[in-house]
């Protein structure tokens, strides 16, 4: 089978009557990680989730909210505040169960869709979490969009398909390739190699992009290519110092210290890097259709989070930090701005292993 990455074209409903000044908050050029105290403070959200692999979240138009676990092969329903409603799911490979889920959507706010990655296959759930259908693609799916009635994915040679999930018609919207040179030891690093991209914009289109391009496509939910723009970042190379930053273990981990040490440093002169860092480390959509590029600031030696935002139409609007203070952000992956709100998988930063889904509040 092949392995492919998967995007799930349905009908979604993400509250956008929640309207909220972003803009204003963005041309402010910071936004301070002070997690709402209210927010699920009855959850245990470290139990029930792994956040390295826990990042999927999809809205209701109350706010509130499912999540998927890998771990517990669940997919649980949380309320506006954060507290859990219901869940459904159980580990196994027949109907309803579900291995490893990743991801979850809603097509037209009568149905669950869940990218159960363990079984290779798409579960349909009702909004109650009654089993009703699963569907097979030929690929491996590993996480879902919603767009009308189709659905959208890509696979490891960076190809973008559409897929009708009625009919099973399939139609190629974009090709990407990711060269990796010759060498004894290659290192290759999610945060060098280059990643597709496809962010739903309202209900109707989505975006499709490549981190280790310029250029941000718009597309009809019929696959059709509506317009293009080129963002503003600088392309920066590769160098041996940012490999040591993100590979270097904790000195006092001897046994990975040992690895590191046998593996990287004594072939440093054998090692070959990608060329290029990626543009952008993550791409997504706020409720008022800014397009909001995370930034690499690995080039600097940093993890400090910020952002670039653009209008559709390819104007940069704002550059923003993200101030994460007392707390630091799991992953990329798991920054979304729904109503007037920024949610984030945390941990703070003097309690490790003590890690939560936080709610901030950044517009009015």
């Amino acid at each position: 089978m092949k392995r492919a990455i998967a995007f799930v074209s349905l009908v979604i409903f993400t509250g956008i009557g929640l309207r909220a000044d972003f803009l204003s908050a963005y041309r402010k050029g910071l936004i301070k990680l002070v997690p709402d105290a209210t927010f699920g403070t009855k959850t245990p959200w470290d139990i029930h989730f792994n956040f390295v692999v826990d990042k999927s979240v999809t809205f209701l138009p109350d706010g509130g909210f499912f999540k998927t676990s890998f771990k517990d092969g669940k997919v649980y329903h949380f309320t506006a505040s954060g507290d859990k409603v219901s869940e459904f799911g159980r580990v196994g490979q027949g109907p309803g169960d579900l291995n490893r889920p990743v991801s979850v959507d809603i097509l037209d706010n009568k149905f669950l869709v869940v990218n159960d990655m363990g079984n290779s296959r798409i579960c349909v759930f009702d909004m109650d979490g009654k089993f009703i259908n699963q569907i097979r693609p030929e690929y491996s799916i590993s996480s879902l969009v919603g767009l009308d009635s189709k659905s959208t994915f890509f696979n490891k040679l960076y190809r973008v398909l559409m897929r009708d999930i009625v009919t099973g018609d399939e139609k190629e919207i974009a090709s990407f390739k990711d060269g990796k040179p010759e060498s004894s030891i290659y290192i290759g690093n999610p945060l060098f190699d280059g990643a597709v991209y496809v962010a739903r914009v309202g209900n109707d289109k989505f975006l499709v992009a490549y981190s280790k391009g310029r250029d941000i496509d718009l597309y009809s939910s019929a696959g059709e290519k509506l317009s293009s723009f080129r963002i503003d970042i600088p392309q920066e190379k590769i160098t041996f110092d940012q490999l040591e930053f993100i590979m270097k273990p904790d000195p006092k981990d001897k046994v990975q210290m040992d690895g590191y040490q046998k593996v990287i440093v004594a072939n440093k002169d054998k090692i070959s890097l990608p060329e290029f860092h990626q543009y952008y480390l993550g791409l997504t959509v706020d409720p008022e259709e800014h397009v909001i590029l995370f930034l690499n600031n690995l080039p600097r030696l940093s993890r400090d989070i910020a952002f670039q935002a653009y209008s559709l139409d390819g104007k940069l609007l704002a550059k923003v930090n993200v101030d994460q203070g007392d707390f630091k952000v799991l992953s990329l992956e798991s920054l979304v701005f729904q109503g007037k709100y920024l949610y984030a998988a945390i941990e703070k930063k003097d309690a490790e292993g003590s890690q939560s889904v936080a709610r901030v509040k950044i517009a009015d």
